[in-house]
């Protein structure tokens, strides 16, 4: 079966594109609260 390497390179980019940009904003939020605030919701 042939696959065509530049679909498989794009989703690989979107893939892990998509999974950095969840822990830039993750990190971010992190980075405006509190972090004792931060820990009280976590540990809930």
């Amino acid at each position: 079966m042939f696959l065509d390497y530049k679909v498989m390179i794009g989703y690989v980019v979107v893939i892990f594109m998509s999974v950095y940009l969840a822990y830039y904003f993750r990190i971010r939020k992190i980075e405006k609260d509190e972090i004792v605030d931060v820990l009280k919701d976590e540990s809930a």
